[in-house]
């Protein structure tokens, strides 16, 4: 009877065991290729993803993400497959407002911003740079436009984290898009 028991806890563990290694098979060997959804519904922003020169392509792709509404584009790392980006209107104080497109990524239907972009009139940024507190960091500057960037204020997992940390280098390939 006892080893009629073990035998059936054994078979049991046994298929555990093949079921656990079948799975990690297939998630090893069938690893999705990153792509990038439209990034707001009306079309003016979108990624694509890129593959940049290098021996080792799957390490050196990124997200090229283009931002048509405000004329500016960054490179994001392959790995923010799936990237989001919301724009809302920020309050600075002393009754100066700017729209920020925060990038992050959805959690239990909200979207964790690790860093966001805020689009600043030359007079908001001056009124701005006159207040105390902290303040974002300058982009760049165009005949419309100042842009600066913020990291969030926190990161819920470690994940997140790594990500956020990867914020200055997406904001370093900033660059205006040549009209």
């Amino acid at each position: 009877m006892q080893s009629k028991q073990l035998n059936i806890k054994g078979m049991r563990y046994l298929i555990l065991v093949l079921v656990v290694v079948i799975l990690s098979g297939c998630t090893l060997f069938n690893k999705p290729e990153p792509q990038v959804q439209k990034v707001d519904e009306t079309g003016a922003a979108s990624g694509t993803l890129i593959d940049a020169d290098g021996d080792d392509a799957q390490l050196q792709k990124y997200i090229q993400y283009k931002n048509e509404k405000y004329g500016f584009e960054l490179k994001l790392p392959g790995e923010w497959s799936g990237f989001e980006v919301e724009e809302r209107v920020l309050n600075w104080g002393d009754n100066v407002y700017g729209n920020s497109m925060d990038f992050g990524f959805r959690k239990d239907g909200v979207l964790e911003s690790l860093f966001n972009i805020n689009v600043h009139t030359k007079e908001s940024w001056q009124n701005i740079q006159k207040q105390e507190g902290p303040k974002p960091t300058f982009l760049g500057e165009n005949e419309d436009y100042i842009l600066a960037w913020d990291l969030s204020q926190s990161a819920s997992d470690e994940l997140m984290i790594a990500r956020r940390s990867q914020a200055s280098e997406i904001v370093a390939s900033f660059q205006w898009i040549k009209k």
